[in-house]
């Protein structure tokens, strides 16, 4: 959406662009369609499963809502986020990392879901994300401005988040780190 919202800020002699077209507007079918293949082969919830203990659970399905809460609220108007983000955006960087976001709002399937296998793959996608969005923090570090409003509740945010992420996956079961 966010490509057709600004699709007048892209090269579109480019064949990088239609590569990039192409995929876009292919991959919400594609993956949809394999979604719906592969959930007749889906295993049910077994009594020997390992669950998500409550508190994981409530959390992970908490901060999926925020994130997607937060990921729709930059997407519908991003012109509210330029003055408050930590770092320069435009209405276009700003959508782009709205859908970002929006990714967070897998963890809301946990409420649906409580087997340690429908989050242990979000959790270690989740460490990948916040940990390389704390290194890009700390890289560019001098184009951060700490005056704005959103700075340190976003710092500190995504260091809580990168925490509670360790923690949750050493708690799984047969994690080498959980004592």
């Amino acid at each position: 959406m966010t490509t057709v919202l600004h699709w007048n800020k892209f090269s579109h002699h480019n064949p990088a662009f239609w590569i990039w077209s192409a995929l876009y507007f292919a991959a919400p079918v594609l993956v949809f369609s394999a979604w719906l293949a592969n959930r007749r082969y889906a295993d049910p919830v077994r009594r020997d499963d390992d669950l998500l203990p409550p508190a994981i659970r409530g959390v992970a399905g908490l901060v999926g809502v925020l994130a997607l809460a937060q990921g729709a609220a930059m997407f519908g108007s991003p012109s509210t986020f330029l003055d408050l983000w930590p770092w320069t955006l435009t209405p276009l960087s700003c959508r782009t990392l709205a859908a970002v976001s929006c990714l967070g709002g897998a963890g809301a399937w946990a409420w649906c879901d409580a087997r340690w296998s429908t989050l242990r793959r979000m959790l270690e996608v989740e460490l990948i994300m916040v940990g390389s969005i704390l290194l890009a923090a700390f890289r560019a570090r001098d184009e951060l401005n700490s005056g704005k409003p959103l700075a340190w509740p976003l710092l500190t945010g995504f260091c809580l988040l990168f925490v509670a992420s360790i923690v949750a996956w050493s708690a799984q079961p047969g994690s080498r780190v959980r004592r």
